[in-house]
């Protein structure tokens, strides 16, 4: 068996650690060279390994000439041309009567050649002169009965080197510290197969062959009767000895819908019910295949979740030859380009107009993918009309929506109606043309919903805005059908719009559609977003200036949300990005009196059908009304912990008949303290209560589609004042 050379071994050792090595004594010379290349510069003889200057002496006399070799002292004293020499590891050979270096011997000189030995040849122990030293990585070596081995010390602290930890040398394990020889102990046999750790006997050819040991965190296999290291172990070694651990105790990894949780040093295997967590970590806590609900105020944007991702999808593809960078306009004077002509125009490569995205670069593509040869931004929409409700969407055949739909084909649409519509009702005038706010409200979720299913059927993705705050003063109302315009101070759109909204983000939340909460972005601002005229979104000369300046206005709001609307899905449907969102406010409830609906912030919003529903325990609810509420329902539970003024609302689909029954303190009919075909509101006192929404049964009774609002009044609004 042989045994690796000092020099071999120093040269691997110093070029696995050259990047740590520098300054007097340095071990590598940075710089990128060809293999085998040898120079010699400022007394330092280096050769070229693997790209890298390995220093491999330090030249007493100097370089020669030519800068390729150390200067021997014999070179001027002559030599016999062609003669050969080879000291401290370095072969020579006598040019022109002078001593050069024609190699480094990585396995010693062997001196009875005058040459480098070769790879295998067996290493005589008897090589150095007694008293003879020499310096390997900063540690003085002494020859002391032929055998290198470190310099003894008094004190081992005053030695220097240049390693850091153990490090093996002729059969030593000399240990280096800040600069220092800490401790040097003799390996009795040997150091194991180059490494910083002494053999044992079971390195001699006693070991069996394949068999494996692990120890000092090395994997070991037998070959040909000696322990070779297969692998260091990262997690150290295996409590049986003979492998390595297959992981750190306490981590995980999940993929595929399995966690693996290192139990010991062992994976164990978990198999997680909602898949894998983003964090490639550890199981999904919550079913991400379920609605979300779109919580009021946590953010601008409603949340796309894989749900949400996964309803886009199944929307594209009812029609799979909608263009993915084209969208289309649905709305009233906000969006109407000849009315107005401030909504996303600006982006419009047509234009001269400049956008200020303020460090967003992210939206640069979106905006470069829409500016198509249709250029959706600069788009006179046939469904964006100034002054119109949603009701004027379907009063020509085909309706404005379809004929929109079928001039561009798009895979988007912008959807912001709502502000006209509040002008359908009021309370202190019906007699004078106004159906009431309850009946508006109601025509105007009907409306939105015959225009979701529009859009949606032809496989257009719908992308909701909620309605802008207003400011109307009561010479300012005109309402819509003829009516008058109206003077009470209390009876004016301006306190319904929060109700309206709550429709608006309710339908988007029901059918789980991208939304953006314009009233939220605008409430904050100057005159809440709103110009002089208390209706339309104030704006700036640029309404694409998304600097702090330009964000003071309400168009210059809108347009920034609704870019980033838009953007948010093309990023799912047009680009094939996972959700960026996760499920983290699922609903809570079956809707059962023994598992209600739970109502645990304001605003609330949800959408049920009670032809669906397995609950028709309350026929009636005596406290309120004796109208007979025999078909099925779904119970709400809510805890106030403070007075509210609230408002709620069960709006229903065409042909659906529901009532609100407002309950405190237990599910019972005698408990009911309120009621209402469609709203109702008040102060309600701190406390525990249940809404039922319940299927009017009169003659025949007419369950379906609803959809149920909580919403904490206008703080003007006075029909709010009054106690239940």
């Amino acid at each position: 068996m042989h045994r690796i050379h000092p020099v071999r071994l120093f040269a691997l050792l110093i070029l696995v650690s050259a990047a740590g090595c520098s300054g007097d004594g340095a071990i590598i010379v940075p710089g990128a060279c060809e293999d085998g290349a040898k120079r010699c510069q400022n007394s330092i003889f280096s050769t070229c390994v693997e790209g890298v200057w390995v220093t491999e002496q330090n030249c007493e006399n100097g370089c020669n000439a030519a800068e390729t070799a150390c200067q021997t002292p014999e070179a001027s004293e002559g030599c016999q041309n062609g003669t050969t020499r080879c000291v401290h590891n370095i072969e020579m050979a006598c040019l022109e009567g002078a001593w050069e270096q024609t190699r480094t011997c990585p396995d010693g000189c062997d001196d009875a050649e005058a040459k480098c030995l070769e790879s295998g040849d067996v290493v005589d122990p008897n090589t150095c002169h007694e008293g003879e030293t020499r310096q390997e990585n900063g540690i003085t070596l002494i020859c002391v009965d032929g055998l290198w081995q470190p310099q003894d010390c008094e004190d081992c602290e005053t030695a220097a080197c240049e390693h850091e930890g153990a490090l093996c040398l002729d059969g030593w394990i000399v240990t280096c510290q800040d600069g220092h020889v800490t401790s040097k102990k003799v390996c009795e046999n040997g150091c194991h197969d180059g490494e910083s750790v002494c053999a044992t006997v079971e390195s001699t050819p006693e070991c069996q062959e394949g068999t494996q040991k692990c120890t000092s965190d090395k994997l070991y296999t037998c070959k040909e009767g000696v322990w070779q290291v297969d692998m260091t172990c990262t997690h150290g070694c295996h409590a049986d000895g003979t492998s390595c651990a297959e992981c750190k105790a306490g981590e995980s990894t999940c993929s595929d819908g399995i966690q693996k949780l290192c139990t010991g040093d062992t994976w164990q295997s978990v198999p997680c019910p909602y898949g894998c967590g983003v964090d490639g970590k550890t199981c999904e806590s919550i079913n991400q295949m379920q609605p979300t609900r779109y919580l009021d105020g946590s953010g601008l944007h409603s949340p796309i979740t894989p749900y949400v991702a996964e309803q886009m999808r199944a929307i594209a593809a009812k029609n799979t030859s909608r263009k993915t960078d084209v969208f289309i306009k649905v709305g009233d004077s906000h969006y109407d380009k000849e009315f107005d002509g401030r909504f996303m125009l600006c982006f419009s490569d047509d234009t001269s107009a400049k956008v200020t995205l303020d460090g967003r670069t992210e939206l640069e593509s979106v905006i470069e993918a829409f500016q198509s040869d249709r250029d959706s931004f600069n788009r006179d929409s046939y469904a964006a009309v100034g002054g119109s409700s949603t009701r004027n969407l379907f009063q020509v055949t085909p309706d404005n929506i379809t004929k929109e739909i079928n001039d561009m084909s798009p895979r988007f649409a912008f959807f912001g109606h709502g502000c006209n519509d509040m002008g359908n009702g009021c309370y202190a005038h019906e007699s004078s043309g106004c159906n009431g706010y309850a009946w508006a409200l109601q025509d105007y979720y009907r409306q939105v919903n015959k225009a979701m299913d529009i859009m949606i059927n032809a496989g257009v993705i719908p992308l909701i805005s909620a309605i802008a705050p207003r400011n109307d003063a009561p010479a300012k109302v005109s309402y819509m059908d003829g009516a008058a315009n109206i003077p009470s101070t209390s009876d004016y759109p301006k306190y319904m719009s929060r109700t309206f909204n709550a429709v608006a983000r309710g339908n988007a939340e029901a059918r789980q559609l991208p939304y953006f909460d314009t009233f939220h972005a605008f409430i904050d601002l100057p005159d809440r977003g709103i110009s002089s005229d208390k209706l339309h979104a104030s704006h700036s000369g640029s309404p694409c200036n998304f600097a702090s300046d330009g964000l003071q206005y309400g168009v210059n709001t809108r347009n920034l949300g609704s870019i980033q609307l838009l953007d948010r899905a093309w990023q799912v449907i047009g680009k094939g990005k996972d959700a960026p969102d996760r499920v983290t406010e699922p609903f809570i409830g079956s809707g059962s009196s023994a598992d209600p609906f739970v109502i645990n912030s304001l605003p609330y919003t949800h959408s049920g059908d009670t032809s669906k529903s397995a609950n028709s325990q309350i026929a009636s609810y005596p406290g309120c009304s004796t109208a007979k509420e025999g078909g099925g329902e779904y119970i709400y539970q809510m805890e106030l912990t403070s007075d509210k003024r609230l408002r709620v609302f069960a709006v229903s689909a065409t042909g659906v008949d529901v009532d609100i029954q407002v309950m405190r303190g237990n599910i019972d009919g005698n408990a009911c303290i309120a009621r209402d075909d469609i709203m109702l509101h008040g102060k309600f006192k701190a406390g525990t209560y249940y809404i039922a929404v319940d299927t009017y049964s009169g003659s025949t009774a007419k369950p379906g589609l609803y959809l149920l609002g909580i919403v904490e009044c206008d703080p003007e609004d006075k029909y709010c004042d009054t106690p239940l």
